[in-house]
């Protein structure tokens, strides 16, 4: 990584997590209790998705850094964000299906939920293409789907308040 606390002037940079992993995606970095919050999705790799926060000189794992183990061998579209400032939510595809799984930040304590948002049997995972945008505590996720041809594609929006979907 790399971080500038003056607009750019100087750069600090280092290492985020070491993972000794051959293939690893990052996700983006929105804050998760006013720190910001690395998401790393192990490809082919049974460790699955985890996440780190940033405690103001390195990214450390919380007791609850495991979001969801498991391999999803290559597929890697997914999508993060954070409602209300505590309340984290991971969207991803695997196996046709699209997943959300979210929890409330607790010092790294608590379970973390999962709903499955749809299920297709001719899309790929990488087809879905979630995307999530919050706004206070409502989170919204904008996806795609279709039904045998890309050109039959359908976007879909989805709305949570307080874990509630519309």
């Amino acid at each position: 990584y790399h971080y500038s606390d003056d607009q750019g002037r100087t750069w600090t940079d280092g290492v985020a997590v070491a993972t000794g992993a051959p293939n690893v995606r990052v996700g983006s970095m929105p804050y998760v209790d006013g720190r910001a919050c690395l998401v790393l999705l192990h490809l082919d790799d049974p460790r699955g998705y985890e996440y780190y926060l940033w405690n103001g000189t390195a990214f450390e794992a919380q007791p609850d850094y495991s979001i969801r183990s498991g391999s999803v061998g290559y597929s890697r579209g997914f999508t993060h964000n954070v409602t209300g400032g505590r309340t984290f939510h991971l969207v991803f595809a695997r196996t046709g299906q699209l997943f959300h799984v979210w929890k409330d930040f607790n010092g790294g304590t608590g379970a973390w939920q999962e709903e499955l948002i749809d299920s297709s049997g001719v899309m790929d995972d990488m087809e879905w293409s979630p995307i999530l945008t919050a706004r206070d505590d409502e989170l919204y996720l904008f996806y795609s789907r279709y039904e045998g041809t890309a050109d039959a594609s359908q976007i879909y929006l989805r709305r949570w308040t307080a874990g509630t979907a519309t």
